[in-house]
């Protein structure tokens, strides 16, 4: 995969797990001219024509069988990393893939991508919502909806527009971009099947805005330990948000009201009384919209 065009005509790649995701990029890499191998341990799943199919409790097997001349294996979320065949396939440099993490590759538009433990469905809503009134043609994706990758060529076509990820640590895990806006909600221990330790699942959340620039923009939750804890880490510029009480530099609450405390005089922006979604937890979701 190369840097500017990342499918290339002719180029081999696995597809491991045919959900609605992969289902997806199988359509992306053929329409690219790409030559594909699908991977199931379901024995008969439906594929375009000209797909070779590998299916049945040994699939992991041949794809280890299969590696050589690969450009690039797409995972299915959720898949541990360490299975043997995909341990091979990274000690042979060739790179794992995921949908998502594509998608904020090659993505024609900005990306704002939001994660955490918890509330990024409710948040990315939220937030898909305003920026398709403020910036007409935006669009949500990533975790919610359906796959972006099938617009992907539709989207160069859209300026002033944004996209909206939400992103879990599945699809962080394979991401090396950031979007230009990232926001961290929260942090607590979650799919450690997959991820075997709370250090491995931080880093997984940690590249929402590992490699942003310093133009870039990150957000995270004074109010969660874990989140706040790593507002250092990001090298552009950084926003914390509450749903209790005011924050230097973000939003946050006070006197009943959703306020943001940018340069100049606080404003307010709405009243909690405004907020129909029920509980705190909301609150703060709000405030990471903002």
């Amino acid at each position: 995969m190369k840097e500017g065009t990342p499918i290339a005509r002719g180029e081999r790649y696995a597809v491991v797990g045919l959900g609605a995701s992969n289902q997806a990029v199988i359509r992306y890499l053929l329409q690219k001219g790409a030559s594909v191998t699908a991977y199931d341990q379901k024995e008969s799943v439906p594929l375009p024509q000209g797909v070779v199919s590998v299916t049945g409790h040994a699939y992991l097997d041949r794809l280890a069988q299969g590696l050589d001349g690969l450009a690039g294996i797409f995972v299915t979320p959720g898949m541990r990393k360490d299975l043997p065949a995909l341990a091979e396939a990274r000690s042979r440099g060739i790179p794992l893939l995921g949908e998502a993490a594509f998608v904020l590759q090659a993505s024609p538009l900005p990306v704002v991508g939001i994660t955490g433990s918890s509330g990024k469905t409710t948040t990315t809503t939220m937030v898909g919502q305003a920026m398709e009134r403020a910036f007409p043609g935006s669009v949500v994706g990533g975790n919610i909806g359906f796959p972006l990758i099938d617009r992907l060529e539709e989207l160069g076509h859209r300026d002033g527009a944004w996209m909206v990820l939400e992103l879990s640590s599945f699809q962080l895990e394979l991401a090396d971009r950031s979007p230009r806006v990232a926001a961290l909600l929260n942090l607590h221990p979650n799919h450690l099947d997959v991820h075997g330790t709370f250090a491995n699942y931080r880093d997984a959340k940690r590249r929402v805005y590992r490699f942003q620039g310093p133009d870039d923009a990150a957000v995270f939750n004074v109010d969660d330990p874990a989140s706040a804890e790593l507002w250092h880490e990001a090298c552009g510029h950084r926003f914390l948000f509450s749903g209790l009480h005011p924050v230097e530099r973000g939003a946050g609450v006070e006197d009943g009201w959703v306020v943001w405390y940018g340069e100049g005089a606080p404003r307010r922006v709405l009243p909690l009384s405004d907020i129909r979604l029920p509980g705190s937890h909301n609150v703060a979701n709000v405030a990471a919209a903002v």
